[in-house]
């Protein structure tokens, strides 16, 4: 609610005409219709996107078993990778498959994490016991922030590098990074190292948001070279709509991963017993 009058005030430059955007004629629209006519390829795969996300939101709308939405992932990610690299050129599948595998695979735990972190005395004693303001909104807060400066210090620093090497350096910076979790987990960063939670869970926000648009500013200015002419903002809006699918896959791939591990926290009384 806070946050959506300056959201709706956004909507004020665009019907300004603030995007500078041009009436399309007669004939200009026909040769856009001829063109999507002679690439069905694409218009086929923004169906398969339309009914791989009505499939995700029945889903999530009829609470289907973590193993149903698990399985209704495993095949929904197999159909769009299988099918946009055969349908999209080499160069084009090759990176729209990197950035669906990279994003399917990351397997959050952050559902489970919400009950480590937020359980009072009464359901984990050994817990940090952070209020759900302080974990929900503070954190979120700052990851935000931390977000905006990451997309700065990119264009400042990085913008100049090798894709290459800021992918890689991304990914290998983000594995270690969330190898401070398990510090966290297992109390050693408390009992051993002497770290306060908050500074720790703080610390370990910071970092992560911001190498993350590391990790995602490149693959944005990627996106952006590799769209078709005439096609461009159907190709960047498919290939953008893959690495947010991913993302929706990787949350019932790591939902799985809990439920294999049997860790399923409520935050119930005598919950960690």
């Amino acid at each position: 609610l806070i946050a959506a009058p300056p959201a709706v005030l956004v909507m004020v430059p665009v019907a300004r005409g603030g995007l500078q955007e041009q009436l399309v004629g007669p004939e200009e629209l026909r040769g856009i219709r001829q063109l999507f006519s002679e690439e069905r390829e694409a218009c086929y795969l923004c169906l398969l996107m339309l009914v791989c996300i009505l499939l995700f939101f029945l889903s999530a709308a009829l609470s289907a078993p973590i193993p149903v939405a698990f399985a209704l992932s495993l095949a929904i990610f197999v159909a769009v990778l299988v099918a946009f690299s055969l349908v999209l050129s080499p160069v084009i599948a090759k990176f729209n498959a990197f950035a669906l595998v990279q994003t399917s695979l990351t397997l959050p735990t952050e559902a489970a994490g919400f009950y480590f972190f937020t359980d009072q005395e009464e359901q984990f004693p050994d817990g940090p016991h952070f209020t759900e303001f302080f974990y929900s909104t503070t954190l979120r807060s700052v990851g935000m922030v931390c977000s905006l400066i990451g997309i700065v210090t990119y264009q400042r620093y990085a913008s100049r590098c090798s894709y290459k090497r800021l992918l890689v350096g991304a990914n290998i910076a983000l594995q270690i990074i969330s190898l401070a979790d398990v510090l966290v987990y297992s109390r050693f960063s408390r009992d051993v190292l002497h770290i306060p939670d908050p500074a720790c869970v703080l610390t370990s926000t910071v970092l992560r948001e911001t190498v993350m648009q590391w990790q995602w500013m490149p693959q944005v200015v990627i996106l952006s070279y590799l769209c078709p002419s005439g096609m461009e903002a159907t190709m960047y809006a498919l290939l953008a709509g893959c690495h947010n699918l991913g993302n929706t896959i990787s949350l019932n791939f790591g939902a799985m991963l809990l439920h294999v591990l049997g860790c399923e926290p409520r935050g119930l009384p005598g919950e960690s017993a």
